[in-house]
């Protein structure tokens, strides 16, 4: 684990390219946690806007039932409460069912069951979010939660740094 978290912090690092780094960063979390569906959005402050940069969705596990979310901007009026959650109180958000929850939207449709957000920040400022989502009930535990933080932590350090320089 520490290992991967090395390997993906040179990685993240090693680049300006925000597309590329925000892939990076979803590819990890996906391949860390197994999850069928996932994205990384970039959060305006300025705008209150968030932005699905990058997503990927398991496409085995859809079918014509499924309403994936479509990239495009969210206001945090708008936005799924999750996502609102992570982002205002800067801690991640766990929910083993989401069919129990009422979570909004997800990007597998009504396929998705277990759900996790997680903010990432630049400072004390929202950078935007980690969202992976399974179609498994419970399938996310806490071990992969502090990996997909500490994830976090490094993206929030490579956006700021690739924000900066541009």
């Amino acid at each position: 684990e520490l290992a991967g978290l090395q390997r993906v912090s040179a990685e993240l690092n090693s680049t300006l390219d925000l597309n590329r780094l925000l892939h990076i960063a979803l590819e990890e979390a996906l391949r860390v946690t197994q999850a069928d569906f996932g994205s990384v959005n970039l959060y305006d402050a300025q705008l209150g806007h968030l932005v699905a940069h990058t997503e990927q969705v398991s496409f085995e596990h859809l079918h014509p039932a499924a309403q994936p979310l479509t990239p495009n901007a969210l206001t945090l009026a708008t936005m799924p409460a999750l996502l609102t959650q992570a982002l205002r109180t800067g801690k991640a958000v766990l929910v083993g069912d989401v069919r129990a929850n009422n979570s909004g939207p997800n990007l597998g449709g009504d396929l998705t069951r277990a759900k996790v957000v997680v903010p990432i920040f630049y400072g004390d400022e929202p950078a935007g979010l980690i969202n992976l989502e399974s179609a498994q009930a419970d399938f996310f535990n806490q071990e992969q939660q502090r990996y997909l933080e500490a994830l976090a932590n490094q993206a929030g350090v490579a956006i700021g740094n690739t924000q900066a320089y541009q």
